[in-house]
């Protein structure tokens, strides 16, 4: 192991031969993104030297051939002094606001190298949970790049597999940011761009979980169970323990929307001891899954009990997006438990945090939530300034299924103004801003007031 506390190549390669490439059963790799990450490049590595088409079956003569190794000596190197120019050109690139990186890169064309591609993904892993916004525009740039660069400046399959991979990233980001159907289009390039490669089993396992959380958000549950028991069948044969759980934890997700609580909270309880025996930063989200099952299966006590502790766990992996979230199910449950103060105290900072990440519908969601809770109160007037909040944050994120939630938030607006809105009103908006972008043909149907 290095000073840093990271394997060298040496032993992340000498961990694949351990039987099944294993090596993420390590406890060290499970527990390191940054090994990880490089024991996925030197599995995929090995999935392209297993394919058969890649050998030449000749006889060959066991002396070393000095050309063969010179030039492997020489890609290894190129890719080397590569990456290690891209360290500072990422820097540079993502320098300032995150308005001015897209520019930046179209107007100088030394950014535009495999080396930065690689850079820019591990700047996205980096951010994904803490900043949306800055990830939703690093994959911004990281398929512009991959999407020009040249496949015969490059050894067989290395830009395929960055074009995939950055598609695949960016389905991600465009799913978080609350962009289904953009999401899922971009699934389709990345299995597009892994289709042209010998081998790709492991890239199409992590693909076809991000399949499944997509699928997940427009409630295409049957699908998306497909899809992550497909990635687990793909992690479980590689021994990539990591993604095996994540993969165990969405399709529990998956079971618990399509309506077996029960079901779910059996997943969740297996898997969440599974985590806390490894220590492993996944545990937050799941102890966060498992307290809104808990919720909606009446056990209050254990809800919170299990909220506590996801907070604690997002606290301390700096998790900015999901210790939001977490908060917001805790003022969620308070208003349950007409503790109205409180809830409201914590809707206020749930907003905060949302309209900061630039999470613009959970923004319009959480103000809605807060909405019903100042009706509850009779507080018409607060009640209709954070509707009105809320019509103006659905404008400025101008998805496809804007002018429909416009309509519906428009009403209740109206409503609250007139001192007519009910908790129930402001509940049937809510839900119909929160499945409008994911089915295409609902419409608003005003109640009589």
């Amino acid at each position: 192991m290095s000073v840093s506390q990271h394997y060298e190549p040496e032993a992340l390669i000498a961990l694949l031969d351990r039987g099944s490439n294993d090596g993420s059963r390590d406890e060290h790799v499970a527990s390191c993104a940054e090994c990880a990450e490089l024991l996925d490049a030197y599995r995929s590595m090995a999935a392209c030297l297993s394919d058969e088409a890649v050998w030449n079956t000749a006889p060959l003569s066991e002396e070393p051939v000095p050309q063969t190794i010179s030039a492997l000596r020489t890609a290894a190197e190129a890719m080397r002094r590569e990456d290690q120019l891209a360290e500072a050109l990422v820097s540079e690139l993502t320098a300032g606001s995150r308005d001015e990186w897209l520019p930046r890169l179209l107007a100088d064309a030394k950014y535009r190298t495999a080396g930065v591609v690689r850079g820019l993904f591990a700047a996205s892993d980096a951010v994904a949970l803490k900043s949306p916004g800055d990830d939703l525009e690093l994959t911004r740039l990281s398929t512009e790049i991959a999407d020009h660069l040249d496949p015969a400046e490059h050894p067989a399959g290395v830009v395929a597999r960055l074009r995939g991979s950055a598609w695949r990233d960016r389905a991600y980001a465009l799913n978080s940011a609350g962009d289904t159907a953009a999401a899922l289009d971009a699934v389709t390039l990345a299995e597009r761009h892994y289709a042209a490669l010998p081998a790709a089993d492991h890239d199409l396992g992590r693909l076809e979980l991000t399949r499944a959380l997509v699928l997940r958000g427009l409630d295409r549950f049957g699908e998306g169970l497909r899809a992550v028991r497909t990635a687990s069948g793909i992690f479980a044969a590689n021994g990539d323990v990591r993604r095996l759980r994540l993969a165990r934890s969405i399709e529990a997700y998956l079971v618990y929307r399509a309506g077996d609580v029960k079901k779910a909270l059996q997943l969740w309880c297996a898997l969440e001891n599974d985590l806390s025996r490894n220590s492993d930063p996944m545990r937050g989200s799941v102890l966060h899954n498992m307290s809104v099952a808990y919720r909606d299966a009446g056990d209050l006590e254990a809800a919170i009990d299990c909220l506590k502790r996801a907070m604690d766990a997002h606290a301390d992996a700096g998790e900015t997006v999901n210790l939001a979230k977490t908060r917001w199910v805790v003022a969620k449950i308070l208003v349950q438990e007409n503790r109205w103060e409180e809830a409201d105290a914590i809707l206020g900072n749930v907003i905060t945090d949302f309209e900061r990440l630039q999470m613009r519908e959970d923004v319009v969601l959480a103000r809605l939530d807060r909405a019903e809770l100042l009706i509850l109160q009779q507080r018409f007037d607060d009640a209709a300034a954070t509707c009105r909040a809320a019509v103006e944050e659905l404008k400025r994120a101008g998805l496809e299924h804007t002018v429909r939630a416009l309509t519906a938030v428009s009403y209740l607006t109206e409503a609250t103004v007139a001192g007519k809105a009910t908790a129930a009103l402001a509940r049937r908006v809510r839900d119909f801003v929160h499945d409008v972008g994911t089915q295409p043909a609902l419409l608003f149907a005003p109640p009589p007031l």
